[in-house]
């Protein structure tokens, strides 16, 4: 035992006078799909209680946070005062829910929002699309034209069809893959050899359900039944949604601000608003000063409307242009890491799977084989967690946890047999309209994306579901403090599980589990699934970064009161920025007194307070507190 304090003694010397640069503040984030708003509630509450992150780490939708809180700290109106910049960015950070509302409220976006909430319009689009298709002669085309010419919901439709939005949101694969089943059923008709006009026919069918499929599980499907998930194209489009959601990153970076009417009341509101607002929500901040909601709806909506005449010919800015000078430039284009050192996590499959995915993919075109998808099993040995960002320092961190360490809180870390960090792998510097794609790009809403490693080698990726808290990471950037967010629950987040039963079907421990097991966990402590996510084995990789982490937000992002079907869209989503940031943290055990993690104004709970909860069935932090 002597012995062994010595080693690490000297470790912790080697440690803390080895990386000098080390990050400060440090955020892991696990992605949360459509409940993006309650990360913007909890990381302006990191901001005010901790500091303003050195490094940030995520996957799928967190990659938005993580984009959208660089381009807040970029912002060119921030005070130059340490604790006012603090506060600022940290009011930017709870506007964004609010930006990201007043976007609904604007043109094509408004349009779909509307026809979405009006059952009338959808049954009127209904019985015009029903009568078109009952009508067998050319006359239905006069027909549609009359519609189009007269009604103005059809109006609409063709704005939607024809918007830069829906082009940009809409997967190019999935329209060719549309267009393509339209030609074959031309094909059919002139096909004279009634064996091969039996094929054919399967095959339109086939891609006829493949169509309807991805329609139904770009929000909602089950990866154990849904055969298909990998080969089909998906209708999202992740990068047109990195063009989307530009427009709100750039708008917090100060980039296009070409007005100058638009830049003085950027910066009045952002002086006017700020101070004062630490402590409180942006609808706290909105009733204190109505002028911070609906100036943010005024300027949020100009910039909307300026953005979207920003001409392909117009010159592009260089890093020493001003902001007010006449160029154009976009978030999505810079690289992760420009202001905050930032991963993007994914999953990565590599060597025979890749060989195997490729060559079923080319025959998914002309199958109709209902078991197809059941063939492909990607290999165990195959999988890594890869990471876009800077990879020097990635590599840096990778070999620190390949061997024990002591962090900055003074305690030793031995992540040498764990799962995730064995797995690491290195996808190099990324733009961020390459690596969100490839984060937020899950199954069933989008195909695998290639990728190439610094090696050369080339990769498939198949989204961000693989890893919900990579502050494992973080440890071996040695951060000095490690805050991980997370979801309280357990019970129906089980979406990366099912990924992994079908993506690797012989992985030994995952295919003979129920939900409720996954959830809770079972007593096997060897399997390769039990070493990855179960929650009851102490030394699986789940319970190994939650131990990591110096402090835990648990956020109840699935709260009832936040998801209540019958409020409208802006109360869901304002109520879900309130959990965000009210949400509790678990300071783990080892953090000591003098650590700054300890003195901040975060509201903490204890294990003590992980209560068993009979409305949800479950203890109530269930996903927050290691084994």
């Amino acid at each position: 035992m002597k012995t062994q304090s010595i080693v690490f003694g000297l470790l912790a010397m080697f440690s803390l006078s080895a990386i000098a640069d080390a990050p400060k503040v440090c955020v892991a984030l696990r992605g949360n799909g459509f409940r993006v708003a309650a990360h913007f509630g909890a990381m302006s509450r990191v901001v005010e209680e901790v500091g303003v992150p050195d490094a940030m780490v995520g996957g799928s939708s967190s990659n938005i946070t993580m984009f959208i809180t660089e381009s807040a700290v970029m912002n060119p109106w921030l005070p130059q005062d340490a604790e006012a910049k603090k506060e600022a960015i940290a009011f930017l950070l709870k506007s964004v829910p609010e930006y990201m509302l007043n976007v609904t409220h604007y043109d094509v976006i408004k349009d779909v929002r509307d026809l979405a909430g009006n059952a009338e319009d959808q049954k009127r689009i209904k019985e015009v699309f029903e009568r078109f298709n009952s009508i067998r002669n050319p006359l239905k085309f006069g027909y549609a034209a009359w519609v189009f010419a007269t009604e103005g919901l059809f109006r609409n439709l063709l704005h939607i069809k024809n918007s830069v939005y829906t082009q940009e949101a809409i997967h190019p694969e999935f329209l060719a893959y549309m267009g393509k089943t339209s030609e074959l059923k031309k094909d059919l008709k002139k096909e004279e050899d009634p064996i091969k006009h039996e094929i054919l026919k399967s095959v339109i069918a086939y891609r006829e359900k493949q169509v309807a499929d991805a329609i139904g599980s770009a929000s909602k499907f089950d990866a154990r039944t849904d055969v298909n998930l990998f080969f089909r194209p998906g209708i999202i489009h992740h990068k047109g949604l990195a063009h989307i959601f530009d427009r709100i990153a750039s708008f917090y970076a100060g980039y296009n601000m070409h007005s100058k009417k638009l830049r003085e009341g950027t910066q009045k509101w952002i002086q006017t608003c700020a101070p004062q607002s630490k402590g409180l929500t942006f609808r706290e901040i909105e009733a204190k000063n109505p002028f911070c909601g609906t100036e943010l709806r005024r300027i949020s909506l100009s910039y909307l409307k300026s953005y979207d005449r920003i001409s392909s010919r117009m010159r592009t800015c260089t890093e020493t242009d001003e902001i007010d000078a006449r160029c154009k430039r976009f978030r999505h284009d810079d690289r992760l890491g420009k202001k905050i050192l930032t991963y993007s996590m994914t999953s990565v499959m590599r060597g025979e799977t890749v060989a195997a995915y490729n060559k079923m993919a080319a025959e998914f075109d002309m199958t109709s084989d209902p078991d197809f998808g059941n063939k492909f099993k990607g290999k165990v040995e195959d999988f890594r967690i890869g990471y876009f960002g800077d990879e020097a320092k990635l590599n840096a961190a990778k070999n620190r946890l390949s061997a024990p360490f002591v962090d900055q809180a003074g305690r030793p870390q031995d992540f040498t047999q764990d799962f995730k960090s064995n797995r690491i792998v290195a996808l190099g510097e990324a733009r961020w309209n390459q690596a969100l794609p490839a984060s937020a790009a899950e199954p069933g809403q989008s195909r695998p994306v290639p990728a190439t490693l610094s090696s050369g080698e080339k990769v498939l990726t198949f989204g961000g579901w693989a890893d919900p808290n990579s502050a494992h990471v973080l440890k071996g950037l040695d951060c000095k403090t490690t805050l991980a967010v997370m979801t309280s629950t357990k019970v129906g987040y089980n979406f990366g599980e099912q990924v992994i039963k079908r993506l690797m079907p012989d992985m030994t421990g995952i295919q003979e589990l129920n939900d409720e097991e996954i959830a809770y966990g079972t007593d096997d402590m060897t399997s390769q699934f039990a070493q990855w996510r179960n929650p009851k084995n102490p030394l699986s990789s789940e319970n190994i970064s939650l131990k990591a982490a110096d402090g835990v937000m648990c956020t109840q992002w699935d709260e009832e009161s936040a998801l209540d079907t019958t409020r409208t869209l802006e109360e869901n989503f304002r109520a879900l920025a309130e959990i965000g940031y009210v949400g509790k943290t678990i300071i783990n055990d080892h953090v000591p007194s003098q650590h700054n993690i300890r003195k901040s104004g975060l509201a903490t709970f204890e294990k003590e307070d992980n209560v068993f909860d009979t409305k949800w069935n479950r203890p109530l932090y269930n996903g927050c507190i290691a084994i």
